[in-house]
């Protein structure tokens, strides 16, 4: 008859000997926060709505589109609730992040020669 130890005292040797995984990645290991690229894209719109952002740059509001567009944006944002808003700044890091780590792979694959 073969002796054993008792329930508890097993339990807690085989809590301490759980394997611990050493140098675990973190996603900010990853994705650096302070990293940002910037590259020109479109956004699709009817001749109607460009023709109105361009009467408005003719007006003098901004001096051009992406002003116009960032100008809009701004005071859209001035509506959003607090919640509104923490959860547009969460989607624009992670679209942010996206666009980091899509740029980073496409640069990686192919290197300048």
């Amino acid at each position: 008859m073969a002796l054993t130890r008792p329930r508890k005292e097993r339990e807690k040797l085989e809590a301490n000997n759980r394997i611990h995984v050493k140098n675990q990645v973190s996603r900010s290991d990853i994705v650096p926060e302070s990293d940002t690229i910037t590259f020109p894209v479109n956004i699709r719109v009817d001749n109607h709505i460009r023709n109105q952002v361009t009467a408005l740059i003719n007006l003098g509001i901004e001096s051009n589109m992406k002003r116009m567009v960032a100008d809009m944006i701004e005071k859209e944002k001035e509506s959003l609730t607090e919640s509104q808003l923490n959860r547009f700044e969460r989607m624009v890091k992670i679209l942010e992040e996206k666009d980091y780590m899509a740029k980073s792979l496409k640069e990686d694959n192919n290197p300048k020669q």
